[in-house]
C-alpha cells in the first residue's frame, strides 16, 4: 500500500456504535454541567471582587476625609492630645512653624 492510499475505516457493529453514542452523550453531558459549575463560580467571585472594590472605594474616600480633617486642623493649630503629648516628649521631632 503506496502513502497515499487511505486505510478503510474497521467497520463498528450496531452494539459497539451504540455504546460509543452513549459514551459520547455522556462526556457532552459531563462538559455541560463542568462549564455550568465554572460560570456560577466566576459570577460568584466577579460579585466578590466589585463588592471588593466597592469597600476599597469607601476605605479611600474615608482616608481622603480623614487627611482633610487633620491637614484642616494642622492649619488651624490644632493638634490631637497624642500629638501634644508625643511633642513635649521628644520637642526634638516636634513640628517647626
Amino acid at each position: 500500500m503506496s502513502t497515499t492510499e487511505k486505510k478503510a475505516a474497521p467497520k463498528i457493529d450496531k452494539n459497539t456504535e451504540a455504546l460509543l453514542t452513549g459514551i459520547h452523550r455522556y462526556l457532552h453531558e459531563e462538559l455541560d454541567k463542568a462549564r455550568a459549575q465554572l460560570r456560577a463560580e466566576v459570577a460568584v467571585l466577579r460579585a466578590d471582587l466589585t463588592a471588593t472594590r466597592s469597600e476599597l472605594a469607601n476605605a479611600r474616600a474615608e482616608l481622603a476625609a480623614v487627611r482633610a480633617e487633620v491637614a484642616a486642623q494642622r492649619s488651624a493649630g490644632i493638634t490631637s492630645p497624642a500629638r501634644r503629648l508625643a511633642n513635649s516628649l521628644h520637642p526634638a521631632t516636634a513640628p517647626r512653624i
